[in-house]
């Protein structure tokens, strides 16, 4: 299974993670990954955008290795 990730630039608080199953989304501070899907009212819909569309906040995403995502998590207080 691949999996890679983006990695917000300009906040410097999200991860998206992509492979096999859905996008996944995590803010700096949350208790786990969250599915990312579209819905109305939904603070991600920029990500969203970027994601399934490649419109929204698509510039501020970089592509990362897992290894700059272990140690962007690891700065962020999370351990394996």
């Amino acid at each position: 299974m691949s999996i890679y990730y983006e990695y917000d630039f300009r906040t410097e608080d999200v991860l998206i993670r992509q492979g096999d199953n859905a996008p996944e989304i995590l803010h700096k501070g949350d208790q786990q990954w969250a599915i990312l899907a579209p819905r109305s009212d939904y603070k991600d819909e920029k990500y969203c955008r970027a994601v399934y569309l490649g419109q929204g906040c698509w510039e501020d995403l970089r592509r990362i290795t897992e290894e700059e995502a272990e140690e962007i998590l690891k700065a962020w207080g999370y351990s394996d």
